[in-house]
């Protein structure tokens, strides 16, 4: 087995997500969706609060679960998993 490709993810990180043809990650304050077989960045959407709790696909979307602030608590946010919106 070798190594296909690499990316750098933020820390402290979500576990990435992999789903369809995408891999999903954050880094700085993003979520990047890159394709499973080459790495290439399909599609990125900056995060609300700026930091990722937990990421997982629900109902054929992406559900980003972001640190909220001590007044307003966790969010989630959920991104077209095609688009990123």
């Amino acid at each position: 087995m070798t190594e296909a490709w690499q990316a750098p993810v933020g820390w402290p990180p979500p576990s990435p997500v992999v789903f369809g043809r995408y891999v999903y990650s954050t880094m700085a304050g993003e979520v990047i969706a890159r394709e499973v077989a080459t790495g290439t960045t399909g599609w990125t959407h900056s995060l609300y609060e700026m930091q990722a709790i937990d990421m997982f696909v629900d109902d054929g979307t992406l559900l980003v679960v972001e640190g909220g602030s001590a007044m307003n608590g966790p969010i989630g946010v959920r991104h077209d998993l095609t688009t990123g919106e």
